[in-house]
């Protein structure tokens, strides 16, 4: 399953899966084009294409929406279940962490 084209790298394409669900062998997005996870739609690829999920999802080619949701991969042994779930994701998280300001002296 490829969004835009394989062999034209500038062509676009949009899928929204909002529900049900779509099984692939393979599975690519080019750079032009786009994913859009929400509801209870569920991308099935066979094999263990968590790697590559990450990577579309790091370069904005899988979004989840509405805003507030991520994209959750798993693999089962067999295939990646690729859906949207609650939760914010990784890279847009607060931090665990505050840093603490030193205090400086005035004469």
């Amino acid at each position: 399953f490829v969004i835009g084209r394989y062999d034209r790298e500038e062509a676009a394409g949009v899928v929204m899966l909002s529900g049900g669900t779509i099984s692939a062998d393979r599975f690519h997005v080019n750079d032009y084009s786009t994913l859009h996870l929400s509801g209870d739609g569920t991308l099935i690829v066979n094999g263990d294409v968590r790697d590559d999920i990450d990577a579309f999802v790091s370069s904005g080619r899988i979004v989840a929406s509405p805003p507030g949701r991520r994209v959750a991969a798993t693999y089962d042994g067999a295939a990646t279940a690729v859906k949207c779930e609650d939760g914010p994701s990784p890279t847009t998280s607060e931090p665990t962490a505050t840093p603490t300001a030193t205090p400086t002296e005035t004469p």
